[in-house]
């Protein structure tokens, strides 16, 4: 039987505290605790929720904002597949124009008018040899970070349609010779 008010630990048949030398109160007639235990046990549980909060912290911060960065559009590699796509609908349904610029394939409809104007998310587009006569071609796409940083590379395509990842930084002609090939 436990004290009631040092919290000592007596034999079942005792009736009166062997450390203190208060009366035992048997369990069934009693509710009370004692505080110093019932402090201890409430500290903990609040330091064990604090440490099961922290490591929800520590998991889903990182997380959300991956979830921001991807809200930001499609990313250079799905914006790229856009532009492939447009390119090659409009020169299949326009075989004597070849390919467009990107303004061009924004006024035509087959891209939004805000990717029409070169940047998307956190990137810069550009279309090379769209400019002068028809038809056209040939054409690279070059998807630069506006401001880069650790972990983002310039991407780059041409006609076929495979996409190369490098370095930021790098030259056009770079990118299509020595890039790494995205999938």
């Amino acid at each position: 039987m436990i004290c009631g008010n040092c919290g000592w630990y007596n034999p079942d048949e005792s009736r009166f505290c062997v450390k203190c030398r208060e009366p035992l109160v048997a369990a069934s007639q009693t509710t009370e605790r004692n505080p110093e235990h019932s402090k201890k046990a409430r500290l903990i549980w609040g330091l064990s929720v604090l440490l099961l909060l922290l490591i929800i912290l520590a998991v889903a911060i990182p997380n959300f904002m991956r979830s921001r960065i991807g809200d930001e559009g499609p990313g250079p590699v799905g914006s790229l597949r856009t532009l492939i796509t447009a390119e090659t609908t409009y020169a299949t349904q326009n075989p004597g124009h070849g390919y467009l610029c990107l303004q061009e394939l924004g006024t035509a409809g087959l891209i939004d008018s805000r990717f029409a104007s070169g940047t998307s998310a956190r990137y810069r587009y550009v279309i090379t040899d769209c400019k002068g006569e028809l038809p056209h071609k040939t054409y690279t796409i070059l998807a630069y970070p506006l401001q880069p940083s650790k972990g983002q590379h310039t991407f780059c395509t041409r006609e076929n349609g495979v996409i190369h990842a490098a370095d930021p930084g790098v030259s056009l002609e770079t990118c299509l010779q020595s890039g790494t090939v995205v999938q």
